[in-house]
């Protein structure tokens, strides 16, 4: 299906075209621009050539990101890959369209900013996901009310608003309505599960894993739905046995039916245990409740009352397989102060009682959390009679005690001991407590005994094959259901953190190519690439590899105390040079 451009939304499309242009020189932007546009009323073009232009846009951005014209040079290379997109179906375009129109309305509120969401809407209609072209619509009213951008997507509304209210009248919520279950259930109280030290909290996380009924016939048997709570983020975890395929809507009020607004997610070839309540309390101020029913036979409908939700993200983990729910809002009460988990016995030094850095400029680092990869009964790689889970922990336990000599931060580890974690619990901890930064640890493998080096990594997009190797074997995935992943889009698209973490990982990897004395083909540099414990993340992320434990050399040096503690003093030198750019 093609894209349709109401006739408002094309008009504003050629007023930008000329009102922008002029920011940028003339020996730059006019070429491309021509070039965009000779596209536009031409066919004849190949995958590479509209890439090739769209990455070229991207360059001018990148050059100077706060420059005049930056924002308007995202939005064309946003609708040039969108481009490639509607006429190549190419499944990774529509990745990085929606990541640059994402980045430009993020960050800027400009004409160009009111057309990316435009654009990222109709990209989101053409995908079939028209909660999140709602919500991206919705948004672009909400802040620019007066453009002409907001007629258009008031009016994309209102036929997006049709689809929605026809796809509810054919499915309804099937018993899955207010009431029909009676005996509400409250889980067991998440506050008191993050009291608890990393090593208690990953065992019950284990327990429940390993407790998971097994499918049969091929019918994915859903286990255990489970929750967590920070000030404007619930996420949701649905543990399954198998892969399903899900579809999601998001639904108005029912004021007849006395139904708030409500998410459903729709489960195929799915039943559900005993175990799991039909109903289940949260009312943290974003959700009110979680319910499910079977819709109709073999498709399970889980369905989250809000609150006062106001955008979400829902993706799919293997290895052991769920389902995970993003939500975020305004809450309509704050949750009770919770007291963060301590690590290794012993609470960190000072108040942490600050803003996160993600929430507004200039905002102070306080609070970080390091994650040393693995752990329990996933020991990531192993090399030599060495493992991963064991080395990384090292690693994450000397970087917090360096840490720790600044007693204005407060620094906990996601784990202290050998327990298993998921990989969204993770992530969950740190949002939970308001980190300023997330560090995940982690030692890379490679086939090629001779690889060598350290890299360190943002959430991204990308193309790089190895980067996509690198995130499919921490993901515990194949590079195939990385690269097609589309319900981590939104996630993708943070890049109001983005630059941040960029920074945070430029300053990590110098200082541990300066402190390690890396050879120029040691120093592997700053990659992007698809990390499940970096999606979620709501402040500036990274992932360090740290060498390869496949390669003979690295695994040896990594074998040494000195070593490992030279690698935390290279980490604690980058985070302590980024707090030093916004710690003013």
């Amino acid at each position: 299906m093609a894209l349709v451009m109401s006739g408002n939304c094309f008009k504003a499309i050629l007023i930008l075209f000329f009102l922008v242009s002029a920011a940028y020189p003339a020996d730059n932007f006019t070429a491309l621009r021509s070039e965009y546009e000779a596209l536009v009323v031409s066919d004849k073009y190949t995958r590479t050539s509209v890439i090739t232009l769209a990455e070229r846009f991207y360059r001018l951005y990148a050059s100077n990101p706060k420059g005049a014209g930056a924002d308007t040079a995202l939005l064309f290379a946003g609708k040039a890959y969108k481009i490639s997109f509607e006429k190549f179906k190419n499944s990774r375009d529509p990745l990085t369209a929606l990541s640059y129109f994402r980045t430009a309305y993020t960050n800027f509120s400009t004409p160009a900013a009111t057309e990316a969401y435009l654009e990222a809407a109709e990209i989101f209609i053409e995908m079939k996901d028209l909660a999140s072209a709602q919500f991206t619509l919705n948004r672009l009213i909400n802040k620019f009310p007066d453009s002409t951008q907001a007629v258009a997507a008031a009016a994309m509304l209102e036929d997006i608003n049709r689809m929605a209210d026809t796809a509810e009248k054919t499915q309804t919520d099937n018993g899955v309505k207010e009431g029909d279950n009676a005996g509400e259930f409250t889980p067991p109280n998440t506050e008191d599960l993050l009291r608890m030290p990393p090593d208690v909290f990953g065992e019950i996380i284990a327990a429940n894993f390993e407790d998971a009924p097994k499918s049969s016939g091929g019918t994915a048997v859903i286990s255990d739905m489970r929750y967590f709570s920070a000030d404007d983020y619930t996420r949701v975890v649905i543990d399954l046995s198998a892969n399903s395929r899900i579809e999601k809507q998001w639904l108005k009020a029912d004021v007849k039916a006395k139904l708030p607004p409500r998410l459903y997610i729709d489960i195929f070839n799915s039943t559900v245990s005993d175990k799991v309540p039909k109903n289940m309390k949260i009312a943290d101020g974003l959700v009110k409740t979680i319910r499910w029913a079977y819709n109709k036979p073999g498709v399970t409908r889980v369905v989250l009352d809000s609150e006062a939700i106001e955008d979400f993200t829902v993706f799919q983990m293997e290895n052991p397989y769920r389902i995970v729910i993003d939500v975020t809002g305004q809450r309509r009460f704050a949750p009770p102060p919770a007291t963060p988990p301590s690590t290794a016995g012993k609470p960190a030094a000072g108040k942490g009682n600050g803003p996160t850095l993600a929430n507004a400029f200039g905002l102070k680092v306080r609070t970080i959390v390091i994650d040393p990869g693995h752990g329990g009964k996933d020991p990531g790689c192993s090399y030599s009679g060495q493992k991963e889970k064991e080395i990384v922990l090292d690693i994450a336990k000397e970087l917090k005690t360096l840490l720790q000599k600044d007693k204005s931060l407060n620094v906990y580890l996601t784990r202290d001991k050998d327990v298993y974690i998921p990989l969204e619990e993770r992530t969950a901890i740190a949002n939970k407590y308001k980190a300023d930064l997330f560090i995940s640890i982690h030692i890379n493998a490679a086939p090629n005994k001779t690889a060598s080096g350290i890299e360190t990594y943002v959430l991204n997009v990308t193309n790089d094959a190895s980067a996509l190797e690198v995130a499919a074997f921490e993901n515990k995935a194949t590079t195939k259901s990385i690269s097609d992943l589309q319900g981590i889009l939104k996630d993708l698209m943070l890049n109001s953190k983005l630059e941040e973490s960029m920074n945070l990982a430029y300053a990590v990897q110098k200082n541990l190519s300066t402190t390690l004395k890396l050879s120029k083909a040691q120093n592997l540099g700053v990659k992007q690439a698809p990390f499940y414990v970096l999606v979620g993340a709501q402040m500036p992320s990274i992932l360090i590899e740290t060498g390869f434990l496949s390669n003979k050399n690295d695994a040896g040096k990594l074998a040494t105390a000195a070593y490992r503690k030279n690698i935390a003093a290279a980490i604690h030198k980058g985070i302590l040079e980024y707090i030093a750019k916004y710690n003013k």
